[in-house]
Formats: structure tokens, sequence, C-alpha cells
């Protein structure tokens, strides 16, 4: 049983550990080293990109479960599939859309393990039509500490709504089967349209969400005056075409992390501004390949480290639809007082598909995500800020992008977290959990 010391960091870079690392091949590895550990706490992780600390654990070890990554069966003609854990939704992807088949819910990257799609309860474009991602999710196995492995098969079974957006702390995923979805190419057509504010937004939101699968909007909140939210609207279905091309992993690299943050304030206002400007000339509809459009960002790998050896954090809100508006425009009135924007932003909305786990993060309303650069002063103040407008108009946060909430808030969004904790298995630890728990 061999364990390293290894530094790991979130995918913010703004939090890490120093954490006894063991790499495990497959289940009797993960068993052995259960019963012959010597850190009282252990957690299992992927391939980390949670943006906090909901992937670290001070003073314990952890189990990276990227080896153990192999498809066991395929059922093509239905579409189920039964993957081990640390597949990443890349590999996955490879694997599947050859054949016609898609995932139904996706997040923003491909980089991510099947295990933490589950574990944080992923969303994606199409919220409206399939929920988030553990409502395609038929059976999981899981691994508690004490050895016992565990079938979950109902989505009503009360472990299942705490393995569900329950940061891995019920037990180590072992296999999951997976219910996909069947797409007519490997490319969408996609529709881009330039909208002025908030209201545009809405009403183009209205207007797309019966006869589009998937929508998403880039809004621009670092510009002053008549461009503050302005933004581009996305909505887009999959062609006809019957053409199945996967996608490639090439990718430009950023080696390591730069002593300054090439993110800049000021580059930014001039990014979105020509954004913008060469939206209003693009052709209104695009074919495009699927992973161009869910995932921009995997093209340039390690992209989180352009942001300097400080990091960045993420803040992702979501409003209920009868306040989203009134909600957004706090959210906006703060940015504005603290003279601290973001620098990239989406905001989407979710559908009425109710979510299953009791620390699931969607629900029905409109969400925002907003990056900054990591400046701890500052970040503290306006996610304090954030805090208060959120519980006001009864919202919620996202806790795999969250490194500041404390108990008491935490508590005021997720008041199933009690329930969570009676399904908690007792020698699973995160940074994060110690915070809000």
């Amino acid at each position: 049983m061999n364990t390293t010391n290894h530094k790991r960091l979130s995918w913010g870079r703004s939090k890490h550990q120093i954490s006894k690392v063991f790499k495990p091949n497959n289940k009797n590895e993960i068993i052995d080293f259960l019963s012959k550990r010597k850190e009282k706490s252990f957690l299992s992780i992927g391939l980390m990109r949670s943006y906090g600390d909901s992937c670290l654990n001070k003073n314990g070890s952890l189990i990276d479960m990227s080896n153990i990554n192999q498809v066991k069966e395929f059922d093509k003609k239905n579409g189920i599939i039964r993957v081990q854990s640390g597949i990443s939704l890349d590999d996955l992807l490879k694997f599947i859309v050859p054949h016609g088949w898609y995932i139904q819910t996706s997040p923003g990257t491909k980089f991510v393990t099947v295990a933490g799609a589950i574990c944080n309860d992923i969303h994606g474009k199409n919220h409206h039509k399939f929920g988030s991602f553990c409502n395609s999710i038929n059976k999981i196995m899981i691994l508690r500490s004490s050895g016992e492995v565990i079938d979950i098969t109902e989505k009503e079974d009360p472990l299942f709504k705490a393995t569900s957006g329950g940061l891995g702390l019920t037990g180590i995923i072992l296999e999951v089967e997976i219910q996909l979805t069947k797409i007519s190419s490997s490319y969408l057509d996609v529709e881009t349209i330039p909208f002025n504010n908030l209201e545009e937004f809405f009403k183009l939101e209205r207007e797309s969400v019966n006869d589009y699968e998937f929508t998403v909007s880039w809004i621009d909140l670092t510009n002053k005056g008549t461009s503050f939210s302005k933004g581009i609207f996305q909505r887009a279905n999959w062609k006809k075409d019957s053409i199945f091309k996967k996608h490639t992993s090439s990718m430009l690299k950023v080696p390591f992390s730069l002593g300054i943050n090439l993110v800049q304030e000021s580059l930014i206002k001039i990014f979105n501004k020509v954004y913008f400007l060469i939206a209003l000339k693009r052709k209104s509809s695009q074919k495009i390949h699927y992973s161009s459009f869910f995932y921009p960002l995997d093209f340039l790998g390690g992209w989180n480290k352009l942001y300097g050896r400080k990091g960045f954090c993420q803040y992702q809100l979501v409003f209920p639809p009868d306040v989203s508006l009134a909600g957004l425009n706090e959210i906006f009135e703060s940015l504005k007082r603290n003279k601290f924007m973001p620098r990239l932003c989406v905001l989407k909305t979710f559908g009425s598909i109710k979510s299953h786990g009791y620390l699931s993060f969607p629900m029905e309303g409109t969400t925002l995500t907003m990056d900054f650069p990591y400046q701890e002063n500052k970040v503290k103040k306006l996610f304090s800020e954030f805090s208060l407008i959120v519980s006001k108009f009864n919202g919620k946060i996202y806790p795999a992008k969250d490194i500041n909430i404390d108990k008491q808030n935490f508590k005021k969004y997720f008041k199933d977290i009690d329930m969570l904790s009676k399904f908690k298995d007792p020698n699973i630890e995160s940074d994060f959990w110690k915070r809000v728990s």
C-alpha cells in the first residue's frame, strides 16, 4: 500500500493542502487501504475540478479514484451504461458518441469524473428537459469505511438522496449505471443573440424554453454605463444529420502558474466589448460541434493558472423565478458598490424538474456564476453581502464552488443538511464539511 504526500489544490487554486494520497487500481486495494490506514479520516477524489475546499481534507488522507475508470457494460439499444466511478466524461463521451448517445446532463467541462458529477449533482444548459445529473442515474454502488458495499437503486432511498450532491461524504462511489440520451448528430444548430439588459434576457429565455433543448448566456458585468449587463444568449438543438464525430483531447496547455494575474479587469473589459460587437455581426445560426459548444474552455489545459499564484474563486447562486430579476439587480448593485467586478459570468435558468439530493444545488429559477481573482479581504466582504441577498430572496449557493459560507448561513440554504448527516460515513471528512456542519 503506497501513499505519497502531495500538495493538492482545488480548481480555484486559492485553497490547498498537503495530503497523503493513495491511488488504487481496484476495489480490493481500496478495502486493504481502509483496513490499514493510519489517518482517522479520508476522502475520495477525482480530477479535482471543485473550486473550493470540498475536495480537500486537512489532517486526513485522499483516495484518488481516477485509475478506476473502465466501462463495465453497455446496452447500445437502450442507452444504459455501467461504468467505474473514476472514468472521466472526456473518456465516456469518446466511447458513447460514435454509437449515437450522450449524457443527459453535461457541465461546462468534460474533465470531471462520473463520481464527481454525482457528488456535486452537476447541472447543464438543458435543466428544463432533464434536470440535474443524478436524475439520469439508475444505480450507485458505494463502499463504506466499514467495508460494506451497498447498491443504491431507488431514487427515493434516503441514501440515494444523501449521495446525490452529497460531496462524497456517504461512501466511496465504485460503480454507476447511467441512462443516456439518444442524439441525432454530434453537432448542434446554435443560434446566437445579443441582449442589452436583464429584461431582454428573460424575454429570450421565455421564448426559447419550449423549442430549444439548450440555453445559456454570457453576461458582461465589468463595463459600466450602457454596457453593464449586456450579454450573448445562445440557444441550440442537436442537428439531424446522423454524423457522429467524437472529440479529440488535443489542447494548448498553461505549464505553470505565473507570478501575475493575466485575467486583469482592464483586459476583460476590452475583450467583452469586442466579443459583444462580434456577436452583433455573427451569423445567427451556426453548426457547432458538441465539444466547442459545451466545453469552450477545455481547449486550454490549466486555464485556471492564468489567475496567478493566488488563484481565483467562483460564486454561483440561484434565485426562485418570481424574484430572479429583483435578486440579480441587488447582486449587481453590490458589485458596483464594492467596485470589484467579476471576470467571467454565465447566466442561465433551471426548469421545474426537482433534484433528488439533500444538498443538490439546482432548483427552479435563474442561476448566475461569477469568477473573481482571489483577493481575500475583498472576496470575504463581497461574498458576505451576496449571502445576505441570497438569503433575502430564498435562493441557494453551489457547495462545489463555495469557499466562504459559514455553518449558520449554509443551513439557511440547505435545510436538509441534518438528513445528510444521518447517512454520512463517520470516517469521511472534507474541509468544506468541517466548516459548514
